[in-house]
């Protein structure tokens, strides 16, 4: 009952106006694979692309044209309510040409590979080399489109919304003060958005010009930017070899993309003082060489590979985990116990702070480092009063404290996660690297999930991943926070 009546006091109107325009956004993007079905003769994914497209176009100008705006205002609670049904919707959307092509797909799988694409996890249950090439297009197109989506909903839909400030997009950035860098964070949002596809683009070129083909360069270009994985479809094609500077391409890009966008945005605006002096990048790279070392030296002493090659695959290896893309071009799972473990636990630290990257993120991690220090210094002097300092800068109390919950929350998540893949009984390895590559959106993990392929898990299961996945693309808050009381409680409705 108490659901009811606050569900009327939802501004239902500006909700469903919003999700309007994501219909059409949406259902404009299936341009692309209908135009890649054309050219490769797959009839079905053409008409399954065409009328898919065009009805939900449709209804979102219907929605636009006939849902009136009463009220333009939008509270904190018709925000969150409004990220988590849009992302909903927007999966189910994306599920829709899989099920129109009429290959048979179940609405599991349709949706499992929807929920992968939109939340950049990579992972998949439908084989990919015997996918058609207008539906391997279009999961890297939704792939591409969720990695830009948590940076257009903190600095563009959420301050629409009134739920934010420029204040509010900087709260987890130390350093990153918005009132410095512009005077509209919508403003803001598109600069970032033209240079994430610049930055694809210009991927896409430098592929094609070491003789990828246009189609597998612009696949990899839109998966690779949004750090959902390379797709290596290169041996099933026969048109061409994924050599080692393809490879070398992919990853820098990867590199690129999980970085923080602020920086770019200081760069973009001629700012390059504050954009080289970002702690946050400075100690990325610095975690990225480490590991690349640390790993690339039990491969190099156990012959298995030359110092050279040591160095390069680990460093393949160390960026798409760190990254949180999850690809694999090497035998991971026989290199040595030491670098496998490295490997499992680079993408719960995950990539920078506004990137299109999972996990903690590199800021967090610092923070948490800075409050076990704290601690140890308060064991010693119990009445002294020490402040979080990071880059220079206290840390307000309630902040840490946030970000101290978030991370005992991300752990709790991990290990139900890991308890229930378990039910199926396929050993720690691979129900506990299920559920990390769930929950961090990296997509493969080690044992029987290492190619990133889900489809050894029941249906039940599989629904239960896609959860994982969109909690942790929503960072869990804004995921489970429609299970608390006080979301729902008649009594702060106004808030």
């Amino acid at each position: 009952m108490r659901f009811t009546q606050n569900l009327y006091l939802v501004n239902k109107n500006q909700l469903v106006r919003l999700l309007g325009i994501i219909f059409m956004i949406e259902g404009s993007t299936m341009i692309l694979p209908l135009v890649s079905a054309a050219l490769h003769n797959e009839h079905k994914c053409m008409i399954a692309f065409a009328v898919t497209g065009s009805v939900i176009v449709a209804a979102g100008l219907l929605i636009r044209r006939f849902v009136p705006s009463i009220d333009s205002r939008l509270r904190s609670r018709d925000g969150f309510l409004f990220v988590i049904v849009s992302m909903f919707c927007a999966i189910l959307i994306g599920a829709i040409p899989y099920l129109a092509a009429g290959y048979g797909y179940s609405f599991t799988d349709a949706w499992f590979e929807s929920a992968s694409g939109w939340t950049t996890t990579g992972a998949f249950v439908l084989n990919k080399r015997e996918l058609p090439f207008s539906l391997i297009l279009w999961k890297s197109e939704m792939n591409f489109m969720g990695g830009f989506v948590m940076i257009f909903l903190t600095v563009s839909i959420f301050q629409k919304l009134g739920i934010g400030s420029q204040k509010s997009v900087a709260q987890d950035l130390p350093g990153a003060n918005f009132e410095k860098l512009g005077n509209k964070v919508s403003d803001t949002a598109r600069i970032l958005l033209t240079v994430y596809i610049a930055l694809a683009l210009v991927e896409l070129t430098l592929l094609i010009s070491q003789g990828m083909t246009p189609y597998y360069a612009l696949v990899n270009s839109l998966s690779t930017m949004s750090t959902s994985g390379i797709i290596d479809l290169s041996a099933a094609s026969g048109s061409f070899d994924l050599t080692a500077r393809m490879k070398f391409i992919m990853t820098i890009f990867t590199i690129l993309a999980s970085l923080n966008f602020v920086v770019y945005y200081l760069i973009y605006t001629r700012k390059f003082r504050l954009a080289f002096h970002n702690y946050e990048i400075k100690l990325y790279l610095i975690e990225i060489a480490a590991c690349t070392i640390a790993i690339a030296l039990p491969l190099w002493i156990d012959g298995r590979y030359t110092a050279v090659s040591s160095i390069g695959n680990a460093f393949v290896q160390t960026v798409s985990y760190a990254s949180t893309s999850g690809f694999t071009l090497s035998d991971i799972n026989s290199w040595p116990t030491f670098s496998r473990t490295i490997l499992i636990f680079l993408p719960l630290i995950g990539g920078c702070g506004f990137s299109t990257a999972s996990g903690l993120r590199v800021h967090r991690a610092v923070i948490l480092f800075k409050v076990v220090v704290r601690g140890f210094y308060k064991r010693i002097h119990p009445k002294s009063m020490r402040a979080v300092i990071v880059n220079g800068k206290a840390i307000p109390a309630d902040r840490v404290a946030s970000i101290t919950v978030l991370t005992l929350l991300y752990f709790a998540v991990l290990v139900v996660a890991a308890v229930v893949f378990s039910l199926q009984d396929l050993g720690i390895e691979t129900s506990f690297t299920a559920s990390l590559a769930c929950l961090t959106n990296n997509g493969t993990g080690f044992g029987l999930v290492k190619s990133g392929s889900f489809a050894l898990f029941s249906p039940p299961l599989r629904w239960f991943a896609t959860f994982v996945m969109i909690a942790g693309k929503l960072e869990l808050f804004g995921f489970f926070v429609l299970f608390s009381r006080s979301f729902w409680d008649t009594n702060r409705v106004t808030s």
